[in-house]
């Protein structure tokens, strides 16, 4: 990475101030005022770091779009230094649920967070050394799981078969592992630029005032030794900031715009990448008719694909409000589904297990109700669901592999 910097420095100077995210919404706004047609509605839709951008759209075109809608939320003041901290209180949250579930509670006790911290206190210990994880990697593994559902429901049965280690379980780890990271997985993306990232983040999501007089350093070693689940990326990202050629922005870094446009917020509870203690922070800043903050208590990161209404998964909450919203953004909006949403299916069915894990059940290595799926159909499954999650907006986990090898 320094000598890519270097490179980047030399190529483009000064002029890489040019790269922001002011840039980029005063792109859009021009953008949308060159094609806009007469009487033409205009929604904006922002997801994950497009919740910033549509924020910062919102600070330069005030006035512009019909309505913006933004899910899996980053506030204006967002700043990555407490992604690891915020996402494992999530993680939290998330194996709470499984301690309330029947079937979840059953393989892993009523205190599934405390199983999940043995777990990975054993790997100290050379617990299921076969199988080519550390208390990091696996760590890291679950923190890219909880990211979509409905693959986010098989993170607990990671934890129990990790506990038992038997051949099948190490495959159905491994399994996971390249569903998510392996060629043609959910995390596999040419397209994104890290670097790009890392000029954002760095430019503006890192320096906070509540970090001030902070000695992140240690911080972050803290959290390596702490979190449960954690991607431990930020100790050489404050690595990088130190060189970085950041720019300044403080007209719009930071600052929130008052607008009277109808707005849509959707977020999960249990979104680990954008957090609802972090996103909360709307909620009190967007408070005029049509404006609304509506929070799912069990969604993850893809809110609008992961509220679903019925078994099958072809009908969503968030989804249906996301349309409904863009067809009178300054109507009534009718917000019923939200306590209509199915809670988490910590059992899985056997399409799903046998996409992410390789097994036609979560948690054993035997066939689930008598019936295992055919392998065609379990192929199927494995493309739909990378196509469908590798469609949402995410961070990347470029480099990922090569700093940290595959099982």
């Amino acid at each position: 990475m320094p000598q890519c910097l270097v490179s980047l420095q030399e190529q483009w100077g000064a002029d890489l101030a040019a790269i922001s995210t002011t840039s980029s919404a005063i792109d859009l706004a021009a953008y949308i005022e060159a094609t806009r047609q007469p009487d033409q509605r205009i929604i904006v839709w922002g997801g994950s770091y497009g919740t910033y951008w549509a924020h910062r759209y919102l600070q330069v075109a005030p006035a512009q779009a019909d309505g913006v809608v933004i899910e899996g939320i980053a506030p204006a003041d967002a700043t990555f230094i407490p992604y690891d901290e915020d996402g494992n209180r999530v993680a939290e949250d998330f194996f709470g649920l499984c301690g309330s579930d029947s079937i979840c509670s059953a393989k892993l006790g009523p205190d599934p967070w405390q199983r999940l911290g043995a777990a990975l206190d054993s790997f100290g210990e050379g617990h299921c050394a076969s199988l080519g994880l550390n208390r990091r990697t696996f760590s890291l593994l679950l923190a890219y799981v909880l990211y979509y559902g409905p693959a986010n429901a098989v993170a607990p049965a990671l934890v129990y078969r990790l506990e038992r280690c038997d051949p099948a379980d190490r495959d159905a780890i491994v399994s996971t592992w390249n569903f998510f990271f392996g060629s043609g997985g959910v995390w596999d993306i040419a397209s994104y630029s890290l670097l790009l990232q890392h000029h954002i983040t760095f430019s503006e999501m890192w320096d906070h005032p509540d970090f001030e007089g902070v000695d992140l350093e240690q911080y972050f070693a803290d959290l390596m030794s702490s979190a449960y689940v954690a991607k431990n990326l930020g100790a050489g990202k404050l690595a990088l900031s130190y060189d970085w050629p950041a720019y300044s922005d403080p007209q719009y870094d930071d600052q929130w715009v008052q607008t009277e446009m109808p707005m849509l917020m959707l977020q999960g509870a249990l979104d680990p990448a954008t957090t609802i203690y972090q996103a909360q922070k709307l909620q009190s800043r967007f408070t005029a008719p049509n404006q609304y903050f509506v929070v799912f208590d069990q969604a993850p990161h893809n809110v609008s694909s992961a509220t679903p209404l019925t078994s099958d998964w072809d009908d969503h909450c968030a989804h249906n409000l996301f349309l409904a919203f863009m067809l009178e953004p300054s109507g009534a909006l009718d917000l019923s589904c939200v306590d209509q949403v199915l809670p988490l299916d910590f059992a899985g069915d056997a399409s799903l297990s046998e996409a992410v894990l390789g097994t036609t059940y979560f948690y054993e290595n035997t066939v689930q109700n008598g019936a295992p799926s055919k392998a065609s159909a379990a192929s199927e499954r494995r493309t739909e669901l990378r196509r469908m999650l590798a469609s949402w907006p995410r961070p990347q986990a470029a480099g990922l592999l090569g700093e940290l090898g595959k099982p």
